[in-house]
């Protein structure tokens, strides 16, 4: 008798994969567009600052009140 149905572990497997390269990918982006926004810029410390907090303010969760 066959078994009828949709394999979980299968498909938690598939989707777990499916994340960790999306989250690979997603550190892979803003690694890259961080170093051109760095590059773009003369290597003083405000500037390096200025690009940093650029992106963290981006990747934050909005705060609400």
């Amino acid at each position: 008798m066959t078994k009828r149905g949709i394999d979980r572990d299968a498909l938690i497997t598939h989707f777990s994969h499916a994340t960790a390269q999306q989250g690979d990918a997603l550190r892979k982006a803003v690694q890259a567009a961080s170093l051109k926004g760095l590059q773009a810029r003369a290597p003083t410390l405000s500037n390096t600052k200025r690009v940093l907090s650029a992106f963290s303010g981006t990747t934050r969760a909005p705060r609400y009140a």
